[in-house]
């Protein structure tokens, strides 16, 4: 059977390498999507030297040595997104599915071909004022790169 469409995640980490929602809903969603051998998988994340995933899966990774330039948040994951946006060059025709902030940057020139989970949003439904206020630069930084896609899908679990 041929691979005819490839997939490309995006993410900061794979559990249990590194533990958090997105890094096991990562592991759990690359494994079962690698478990039907119907499409291409690779996985880009920060485990430098490091395969996350067993090898009969035939699951490419792309471990980035991610480079810490500061003690802002968001600024590390912006920096990260610019290593994250180097290595989707080896991939010019799949389709990204991206985690939280991973492409950020130059959202512009690949978000026809993005997926995006910001995961939670938990910044959406700050109640105190302090939260409120914390939650500014992330509001902006999600609402920035939901523009900047083709299509925006919405899951609602209830």
């Amino acid at each position: 059977m041929s691979q005819s469409v490839q997939v490309v995640f995006c993410t900061d980490g794979v559990y249990p390498q590194l533990v958090g929602g997105i890094q096991k809903h990562t592991r759990l969603l690359v494994e079962e999507l690698a478990r039907t051998k119907e499409i291409s998988i690779a996985v880009i994340h920060q485990h430098h030297g490091q395969n996350v995933f067993d090898a009969s899966l035939n699951i490419t990774e792309i471990g980035i040595k991610r480079n810490k330039h500061s003690s802002n948040y968001l600024l590390n994951e912006y920096y990260y997104s610019k290593q994250v946006y180097e290595a989707l060059k080896q991939f010019p025709d799949a389709i990204i599915y991206a985690q939280g902030m991973a492409v950020w940057h130059n959202i512009d020139e690949i978000g026809s071909r993005v997926i995006l989970n910001p995961h939670g949003l938990e910044f959406y439904q700050a109640l105190s004022v302090s939260d409120k206020l914390k939650a500014i630069p992330f509001k902006f930084v999600f609402g920035y790169l939901f523009q900047r896609l083709q299509k925006l899908f919405r899951l609602v679990v209830v």
